[in-house]
């Protein structure tokens, strides 16, 4: 089988210029509001039966951490799309596990930069390789090409939510 050509993530139209969502199609946005909901269902289920040793949450956050090294609370709030009140009690949940450390900030004495500690560089590193391998079992059987186009559409689908998070109309 040949491999689909994968467009750059913009080709086919601008996040700024967004198709009306009346022009779709009633059943695929049906079928679009299932499938991303369910999505949702699929992870928390997957991280209660799989018994990861931190719940997905601190996951992304201690990724995000481990490879900034030495971010703010503000910095990590705003990768993650998240309160920084948020961000503050997930840090303290990391820092209390001794996963992530809390240091000066040189550049603002005011501020206070967040960095993993080697344990949490290594459970962060075990728990990926467990998620990796999971990942790599459920995609296995899909072909090469089915696997790019798959990562090419939720990259694209990832990055066009993302920038457009703070639109009032989404």
């Amino acid at each position: 089988m040949t491999a689909m050509p994968m467009p750059p993530p913009s080709a086919d139209r601008s996040p700024a210029e967004p198709l009306p969502a009346d022009t779709l199609p009633a059943d695929t946005l049906d079928d679009l509001e299932r499938a991303l909901a369910f999505l949702g269902r699929i992870q928390e289920a997957s991280q209660r039966k799989r018994g990861y040793p931190l719940e997905r949450a601190l996951y992304l956050l201690l990724g995000r951490i481990v490879e900034g090294e030495g971010l703010t609370i503000s910095h990590l709030a705003q990768a993650l799309l998240l309160d920084e009140s948020t961000v503050t009690r997930q840090v303290a949940t990391l820092g209390q596990a001794g996963l992530v450390e809390k240091r000066p900030n040189p550049a603002d004495r005011r501020s206070l930069l967040v960095a993993a500690t080697a344990t949490g560089r290594d459970q962060h590193t075990a728990m990926r390789a467990l998620r990796l391998e999971r990942i790599g079992l459920l995609f296995a059987p899909w072909s090469e090409s089915d696997r790019e186009v798959f990562r090419h559409l939720l990259g694209r689908y990832i990055d066009d939510a993302t920038a457009r998070i703070n639109d009032p109309t989404i």
